[in-house]
């Protein structure tokens, strides 16, 4: 192929040479664009892999976490509690009908029996303060990674929910009063995940 005919004017050998030139710019440009189209793709390929693979490391560590904490609940709040309970075998915790709906000054808690409630109050809660709110500190510590997010909180659920639920309205009373003293600050945690919990689960 002759680039340069002798026999045309230099404009038409440099019209010719330039639309030659053009073409393999436009060639190197489609080229170039599919390679580009293709290194996207497998970017978008390697991105999908690694937030894959980080989702399921977190999901490890979340199951970890909740087995953790659940192991913690039951050594540090179930046993001190049942060892409470075999040196007081009198004591009965009310029986609360239908979840307690509120914990501030509103709240109306129904019990089975208001007057044995009162009384357990009387003689169990009120002398054993300081260990029912050491109870009740623990389990704000332990309801936070949960309502925070930090541990799997459906594996806590089928682990101690009923559980932890049955404690809640156990020792409604003094989540209600701290609450109320504390001006609707107090054991967050616990309220918002005993409400998850009871009602929605």
């Amino acid at each position: 192929m002759v680039l340069i005919d002798e026999s045309k004017s230099i404009l038409e050998n440099l019209s010719y040479l330039g639309s030659i030139i053009v073409s393999f710019i436009g060639i190197f440009a489609v080229w170039q664009l599919i390679v580009g189209i293709q290194s996207f793709k497998l970017a978008k390929k390697a991105l999908e892999q690694a937030k894959n693979e980080f989702k399921i490391s977190s999901d490890r560590a979340a199951a970890y976490e909740a087995a953790k904490l659940c192991e913690k609940f039951i050594k540090e709040i179930v046993i001190k509690l049942n060892d409470f309970e075999n040196q007081n075998k009198n004591l009965s915790y009310p029986k609360v009908i239908g979840g307690i709906k509120s914990f501030d000054s509103t709240a109306k808690v129904n019990v089975s029996n208001k007057e044995e409630t009162l009384s357990i109050i009387k003689d169990f809660f009120d002398p054993n303060a300081e260990f029912f709110l050491t109870i009740l500190n623990d389990m704000e510590t332990f309801s936070m990674y949960f309502t925070k997010k930090i541990a799997d909180e459906d594996i806590a659920y089928q682990t101690v929910g009923k559980t932890y639920i049955d404690y809640i309205e156990s020792f409604h009373y003094f989540i209600i009063m701290m609450n109320i003293n504390q001006g609707n600050t107090s054991y967050r945690n616990i309220r918002k995940l005993y409400h998850k919990w009871k009602f929605e689960k």
